[in-house]
């Protein structure tokens, strides 16, 4: 075996992998903790103006058992507000997490159609490229192929666990179906 010919397959497929998921993330970012998240500072309790302890705090409308798991069902978390001496104020039920992965499930699922319709698209030029003509044709069509492969396979492991349960054996169905009706439609030729 050549190993030059397995040399360029394999970067033909690992850079046509890698150059799909840079653009999709070039064209569509990845959504950000920092930007659903806001942290907040808490400064400690000041001693000058307090006695220094939490039981100096003022009284404010502390959130009952029943609001707090209220808010942790719906999949949120309590926030508290603090003033200047670090006493709570108030509290509300940030969501701020809950969105962020609600941004990554609809992300997940553009890398995944993303990535499948480049894989498909590099699969199937990997197949119908002519090897008659040029030898080394056939060296990139296998790089394609391959790399097209390794696209489907990143799109649909970053959506694997957004899927609904009855989709990911369809889906991983089809992608076995795809790499069959690769095996025969290219080995078969060279086992003629």
């Amino acid at each position: 075996m050549d190993i030059r010919k397995i040399a360029i397959i394999l970067v033909i497929a690992i850079l046509f992998g890698v150059l799909v998921q840079a653009t999709i993330e070039a064209i569509y970012p990845q959504p950000r903790y920092e930007d659903f998240c806001k942290e907040k500072f808490v400064r400690p309790v000041l001693t000058s103006e307090k006695t220094g302890t939490r039981e100096s705090c003022q009284p404010y409308n502390a959130p009952t058992d029943e609001e707090l798991e209220s808010c942790s069902a719906q999949e949120g978390y309590p926030d508290y507000h603090y003033d200047e001496y670090s006493c709570p104020t108030e509290y509300s039920c940030n969501f701020c997490q809950k969105n962020l992965n609600e941004a990554n499930k609809q992300y997940n699922l553009v890398v995944f159609i993303v990535s499948s319709i480049f894989g498909l698209i590099a699969i199937f030029l990997g197949v119908y490229l002519p090897t008659e003509a040029n030898r080394l044709n056939e060296w990139v069509g296998t790089g394609f192929m391959l790399g097209g492969i390794i696209s489907v396979f990143i799109g649909t492991a970053r959506y694997y666990s957004d899927m609904a349960r009855i989709a990911r054996p369809i889906i991983l169905l089809i992608e076995l179906l795809i790499i069959i009706w690769i095996s025969y439609k290219k080995l078969n030729k060279k086992l003629k």
